[in-house]
């Protein structure tokens, strides 16, 4: 259990909230992680900090202010209390994803049994289960497909490195963004509800955000665009 002098409680309070920040590219590359680096990056948190125990007696504390640190005060005590609900949500998270862990839930287990936070869950399963309980995740949540690959390939991986493209090998800079919109905007699209699709408005403006000029932008939205759907607002 780590307590208020350990490095890490030193290097977060140091650097600040900043240090909560996961490198998601590099994180996307495994297809496996324990529930808690799972349920800690579903609420935006480095895995590193998915020790419960040291959340719940030192982070939140510092964070909501019950813990003064006359060392590294808190600057702003409204943004360290949004930070500390998180922190709280992570808790929560934790706590239910473990409690739903099979045999006696439905969450599978990767490799071994049922050890609470340290359990390893594959990405995709843990994706699936989450969404079932509509928890949001961070749009940058690696997000495997039912055949554990990755329908986008993270930043980082070279061309035959790993991740396969639907159209095989081949990549550049604008299918990545293509399949990332495709991931993004049409990953929930339920073709019986009409409202669960994106306009093209969306993808196109995200897609403008992203670097891509505006009139590839719009052809990219057209070629993503579900077959089918009525032209005109949608109600």
């Amino acid at each position: 259990m780590m307590d208020n002098n350990d490095d890490l409680t030193v290097a977060a309070r140091v650097k600040g909230w900043d240090i909560f920040a996961p490198d998601w590219a590099y994180l996307a590359q495994y297809p496996a992680l324990e529930l808690g680096s799972l349920c800690a990056l579903s609420v935006g948190l480095h895995p590193a900090f998915a020790s419960p125990g040291w959340v719940l007696q030192v982070a939140i504390p510092h964070f909501n202010g019950t813990d003064s640190d006359e060392l590294y005060p808190l600057e702003d005590a409204a943004e360290g209390a949004k930070r500390a609900s998180l922190l709280h949500d992570f808790l929560q998270r934790v706590g239910i994803a473990a409690g739903n862990l099979a045999p006696r839930g439905v969450l599978p287990i990767a490799d071994g049994t049922a050890n609470a936070e340290r359990t390893v869950v594959k990405v995709a399963d843990f994706v699936t289960w989450a969404r079932g309980l509509a928890w949001a995740l961070p749009d940058e949540f690696p997000r495997p497909n039912a055949a554990g690959g990755y329908p986008v390939a993270p930043e980082g991986l070279r061309v035959g490195g790993g991740a396969k493209w639907p159209w095989g090998d081949y990549e550049t800079e604008l299918l990545r963004k293509l399949a990332t919109a495709a991931d993004r905007f049409w990953k929930l699209y339920d073709p019986a509800d009409n409202t669960t699709a994106p306009t093209n408005q969306q993808v196109i403006e995200w897609l403008k955000q992203q670097g891509v000029s505006n009139r590839t932008a719009e052809v990219m939205a057209t070629i993503l665009r579900a077959d089918g759907l009525p032209t005109g607002p949608r109600k």
